[in-house]
């Protein structure tokens, strides 16, 4: 069974993200809602966005991830979180130009679109690619189930913008990524993950991996991610927890 997976249990019992220096990010935020992620992605530079049009006709699918949206769960809890990523939605590209934001210079000159919601419109895209320019000493991944909106402005698209084809299934082997994207990103049970020796190579750390992000030149294609809820279950199916 080849796994290269952290748990977050596992990756907290072992300190592994309060070892992980709380760096500087930001010199100036500009006009964008940057997220202060924890968890796994703990020190990255992310934007979220709200839902789409898409989302809720998705809900009603069997087997589809968006059944577990932890995004609806969010915006109920934190309402506050949702009227920011609405901010985002609301921005355009010549905000980002008239106020940009400003990173510090550190050792991840990386940043992440779509933590929550994804694309809901070209205008959306053509943001993240205003930041891109006003940032174009960082790269950004983007995550989206919507690839035809990246599709209809990719003449206009940077060379530091990549995404990361969503994969909206879960447990689907047979998935067909973009092809302008850099990866797929797939979701399995822990059950589905063992009985067909499903490579999972999302480890805990996103710092520490590094697979979604930066130069593409080497970096998997497929990228294996257990249903959050089934990490722990796994560890025990493969002998590393109790």
């Amino acid at each position: 069974m080849k796994t290269t997976i952290i748990s977050r249990e596992v990756a907290l019992k072992k300190n592994i993200y309060n070892i992980l220096p709380k760096e500087k990010l930001f010199d100036d935020l500009g006009c964008v809602h940057w997220s202060t992620m924890t968890g796994k992605m703990f020190g990255k530079r992310a934007i979220g966005r709200p839902m789409t049009d898409r989302c809720q006709p998705r809900h009603e699918i069997p087997g589809c991830i968006c059944q577990k949206c932890y995004a609806t769960r969010i915006n109920q809890i934190y309402p506050a979180v949702g009227q920011a990523l609405q901010r985002n939605r609301d921005l355009s590209p010549e905000d980002v130009y008239d106020h940009p934001p400003v990173f510090h210079l550190n050792n991840d000159l990386t940043w992440r679109s779509n933590w929550n919601g994804d694309y809901q419109d070209e205008r959306d895209v053509l943001v993240d690619f205003a930041i891109c320019s006003v940032v174009n000493y960082a790269t950004c991944t983007s995550w989206t189930k919507n690839p035809d909106i990246i599709e209809r402005v990719e003449s206009k698209m940077p060379s530091n913008y990549t995404f990361v084809h969503s994969n909206p299934m879960i447990n689907d082997v047979d998935f067909d990524r973009h092809p302008l994207s850099r990866a797929s990103f797939n979701i399995f049970t822990a059950d589905f993950a063992i009985e067909n020796d499903i490579n999972i190579n999302c480890i805990g750390a996103c710092r520490l991996c590094k697979r979604c992000y930066g130069e593409q030149k080497h970096k998997p294609k497929v990228v294996n991610e257990l249903l959050k809820s089934d990490e722990a279950k796994y560890l025990k199916l493969i002998g590393i927890i109790q």
